[in-house]
This record gives C-alpha cells, structure tokens and sequence, in this order.
C-alpha cells in the first residue's frame, strides 16, 4: 500500500519521470498483475521477476539466481526497497554486494518477534551495522525514505534548535512526543489484516513509530553540541501488545456504538481470538530514554507512539485503502527544552480524516481539527532575542499549496526525486536530465551539507538504536528472566 500511495505517485509527475526509469519490479508472483499494472499506470514498463516468502536475512538461493541472472541482461544503477521491513537487510544486502545504490522505506529493518526476544531486538541494532559496513566497503549511497526529516516544519525546528546550540552553546535537555494515528481494528481484524499488522511478533515502532525516533534523533542532534551529545542511551519502555489491546478495545464494545449509525455487528469477541493473539506485536509503545554522556545524565526523550488513539471509523466493515480512507487521523504533540532558553512545541490535531480539498465539514484545511493542521509554537528567553512567543504555521512555510496533501505525498515525491537525482550525479549523466535551477540547486546544497539532511544510513543509527532499545527492554522485562534494567545502547553520531 505505501509503494501505491507514495512511488507510483511520485513516477506520475514529470520531474521524477525524466530521471527514473523502472527496469525491472520483483514481488511475489501472485502480485504480478498487480505490481505491473501499477507501474504501467505510472508510464513504466518494468520486467517482473517473482519472489519466494522468506523470513531470513539473505535471500534464498533461488531469487538470488533471478536477480543474478536479469541483473546481467538488463542493468540497473540503484534498488528501491519497499517491502516489509523483515526482508530490507537481505534485499539491500543484495544490492550492495552488486554495486548499486539503496533508497529503503523506513524502518531501516525490523526483525519477527521483537517484542518478545531479546535477541532478535537487538538484531535490529546489528542489522543496521551490517548494511553501514557494507555499504562503506562498496562506497555505495544507502538513503533512508524517513520524509519527516525533509517536512518543511520539521526541518525548521531543527534549524531553530541548531542556531540556538550555535550561539549559545545550549543543548536539548528533555525531548517529549506524543503521536497517535487512530487505527481502530477489531479484535478479530487483528488477525486478519495484514496491512500493518501484528502477527509479526513487532507492530507500531515498526511502522509509523520509526518516523518519531528518527525526529528524536534529528531534532536531538542539531540541538545539541556535538562536544556534549550522549554516547549512550539507557532506555525503559512498556507496550501495550495486540492481546491486551483486543481487552481493551472490544468487539462488543464496537457493536454498541456501531448499531446507532446501523452498521452490522462486528465478529464477536472469541477467546480463541484472544489467545491467538499471545505472540502478536504493540499496538502502542511507551517509552523512556536517558541521554548518558560520561556517565552523567544529559538529557531525557520521552516518546508515546500508539495506534489505538482517536479515529474517524465509523463503520464495521474495513476500507478498501487502509492507508488513508479507514478513519485514522493523525495527532502529534512533541516538546523540546533546551534548558532556561528555549522551547518549542509543535502540535498537528486531525479532527477529520485528510482531504486535498477544503472546506472539510467547515473545518480550515490548515486550522486546528483540518486535514493539514500542523503550527509551532517558539518560546524565547529574552536573553536571546526575538519574540518571546512566536507561532507559525506549516502553511506559512509552503512556497504553493498544491492540491494532492502537501504533508505527505509531496515530501515522499521529492525524497524519491532527491535519491535519483543523487544516482544520476554519481552515474555522471545529470547533464542529460532536464532539471529546473531551483531543483539542481537543491540538490547541490542537500549533496554538500551534512549527511544527516540527505537521511543516509549513516546518520541512522541513534534511530535504530532507540528502536532496538525499546523492543530489546520490553522483551527482557517481559521474558523468562522478568528483569526490570534498562537496556543500554551506544550512539553514534
């Protein structure tokens, strides 16, 4: 669903299209028709190679042999990697052995049963290691699709947390998000929907969760010196997994309020459904994160990503299109201190579902409760000059208003642009592409800033440490061993 909403998107717009051409697509071969009417849809015409189910992280022998074989017959400058997060090491892998660049959807990779095995939570961390030395030994570029880090709101916080760290030589010292995307399933659609599902033994951080770690990581290190960023991280976390959430948010439940609009009753609630949920993932994620440097305590993230907040659904059968059109709406509240100096707050509240047209239900495509609401809220000490409150809104910080939602189509477009771009540069024929001033400036800029405005792997691993972090902690609390420590990870900026 992310590749139809996002990369077939992207090819049907005239800047992507003169500088991609999609060669060949590989999925699974009852996918087929699928895959190949949608990149036909988006003016390609790609060979397909079909792919086998697998859960390791190298690729069977046998898609190895595919990709060997179509590799030498129709060659390929780079990979995009949009499948499940299980299978992005041995795809990239993959790539990276045969020379070719990387753009991967984010999370970098996830690992089955996460929640649940130590082991396999830190593999994630390991996973991450993996890739950078490889992608180091091949001098390939490994860039991670995180679009959040490319939002022209979240880019400037950054920037207003980096000029206060420059100046003043100020850190971050508490980071607090809430984010909530309002994915109300019943019990039994837990097990059902595949679309991101649970029944991996890993859920929300292995979703949309990885996008606010990653702004943790971001919005971190450019608001603190790099003299005084942490080495290491000390984190707790709780979850509430699938089976818990199927008590909380019953069947049951659903039916009482479903009847007034005359929607059909759920299926019931089934305590086989209930155990059949034992070993699924989190629907929400809590967690804490210490900042060590030193070993002296420099700062706190605290991070609440759930799936089970607010929602819009209003009916018993699911949509279609789980991605945009089942009732989740989006809520994100984040706080970041730097101390006595400076604040902000960032807030986006959906009280509708987005829509690329307004009016929606009398409610301003940009004000609170719209489909695109999202302001920052600025507080200074006068110390430092300016105004001592200051708001603007991401409306403001838009140079057009197109009518597809800016907020998220638009950002994953030009990131997906930004990679060929790249690829084009590195393959020496970026003087073949028809690029406006504007965009090759861009791009210029972005290649000769720091690595962690272009999202390259590199500059993902305090993300993918916090990850590991969480997973890692919940799973030794919960685990044979019932023991309550913090897990402790090392970060490198």
């Amino acid at each position: 669903m992310h590749f139809q909403e996002t990369y077939t998107t992207a090819l049907k717009r005239a800047a992507v299209r003169s500088l991609v051409e999609v060669a060949w697509v590989a999925d699974l071969e009852t996918k087929r028709d699928l895959a190949l009417d949608l990149c036909r849809k988006a003016g390609q015409n790609p060979r397909f190679v079909g792919v086998e189910l697998f859960t390791d992280p190298v690729l069977p022998d046998s898609t190895r042999y595919s990709f060997n074989k179509l590799l030498n017959a129709s060659p390929i400058d780079a990979v995009l990697i949009s499948t499940t997060p299980e299978q992005h090491r041995a795809y990239a892998t993959w790539a990276l052995e045969n020379s070719l660049d990387v753009l991967i959807d984010k999370p970098v990779t996830s690992r089955p049963n996460a929640a649940h095995d130590v082991k396999q939570a830190l593999g994630i961390l390991e996973d991450w290691e993996a890739l950078h030395r490889l992608s180091t030994q091949m001098s390939r570029v490994v860039m991670i699709n995180s679009h959040r880090r490319f939002h022209p709101a979240y880019w400037t916080v950054g920037e207003l947390l980096g000029e206060v760290t420059r100046q003043y030589g100020f850190g971050v010292t508490s980071l607090t998000s809430f984010n909530s995307d309002g994915q109300w399933r019943m019990p039994a659609e837990l097990l059902e929907i595949g679309y991101h599902g649970f029944k991996d033994g890993n859920g929300v951080l292995s979703h949309f969760g990885y996008h606010y770690l990653d702004l943790a990581n971001i919005w971190y290190r450019k608001g603190t010196p790099p003299e005084r960023r942490a080495d290491t991280a000390a984190i707790s976390s709780s979850f509430s997994l699938a089976q818990n959430y199927a008590r909380q948010v019953t069947a049951k439940d659903a039916s009482r309020v479903l009847a007034l609009k005359g929607q059909p009753q759920p299926k019931p609630d089934d305590s086989r459904t209930i155990d059949a949920l034992k070993n699924y993932g989190e629907v929400d994620s809590f967690g804490s994160i210490e900042m060590w440097r030193d070993d002296v305590i420099t700062g706190h993230i605290t991070l609440q990503m759930v799936h089970s907040g607010f929602s819009q659904r209003g009916w018993t059968r699911p949509a279609q299109n789980l991605y945009k059109e089942n009732g989740r709406v989006r809520w994100e509240n984040h706080l970041i201190q730097q101390g006595p100096l400076h604040a902000i707050e960032v807030r986006s509240f959906q009280a509708v579902q987005p829509s690329h047209f307004e009016p929606e239900e009398g409610l301003p495509r940009w004000e609170l409760g719209g489909s695109d609401h999202l302001e920052i809220n600025v507080f200074r000490n006068r110390l430092i000059g300016g105004k001592p409150l200051e708001t603007i809104s991401v409306r403001d910080l838009l140079n057009e208003i197109p009518q597809r939602d800016v907020v998220h189509e638009d950002i994953k477009a030009r990131t997906f642009q930004l990679f060929a771009s790249i690829v084009a540069r590195r393959a020496g024929i970026s003087n073949r592409i028809n690029e406006s001033r504007a965009w090759a400036n861009y791009v210029e800029k972005m290649l000769n800033g720091p690595g962690h405005d272009l999202s390259l792997l590199s500059t993902h691993q305090p993300t993918v440490a916090f990850m590991a972090g969480m997973y890692g902690s919940y799973a030794q609390r919960c685990g044979s061993q019932s023991r309550s420590e913090r897990i402790r990870v090392g970060l490198r900026w």
